[in-house]
């Protein structure tokens, strides 16, 4: 199981044969004593990737907002803790998450994320890279 990582890291290359676990709260928290989290208030790694499966951590704090997100495919969005909130662009009703909820979306569901309370999310993206 990986609780701890090493700059740079490689993600987990999925393949036939994989079968890897993560501790994300201890990667989180890693995450969160590195500058990009003390400096900018956000950090991310992409733990694992593979022809059909993106799988990417990332830390933020209160504030921290990220503009017209584009995914490439379908999006599973875990809040491991904290509080988030994502916005449509096409006028659909604002989602709100906390602690161990998730979204699932459609690639053409064009986002914005605010964070509402310090967090880590898991955000899982299907779809060819």
């Amino acid at each position: 199981m990986q609780t701890a990582f090493e700059r740079p890291y490689k993600p987990v290359e999925l393949t036939a044969s994989t079968l890897e676990a993560f501790d994300v709260r201890a990667l989180a928290q890693q995450l969160m004593t590195e500058d990009p989290f003390t400096e900018h208030g956000r950090n991310g790694l992409t733990l694992a990737l593979g022809d059909h499966l993106t799988m990417v951590l990332t830390v933020a704090k209160t504030g921290k907002m990220a503009l017209e997100n584009h995914p490439p495919g379908p999006v599973l969005l875990v809040v491991l803790w904290g509080a988030l909130s994502l916005t449509p662009q096409d006028g659909q009703p604002m989602v709100r998450l906390g602690d161990s909820q998730f979204a699932a979306f459609a690639p053409d569901v064009v986002h914005t994320v605010e964070i509402h309370a310090d967090c880590a999310f898991l955000t899982i993206i299907g779809g060819k890279r």
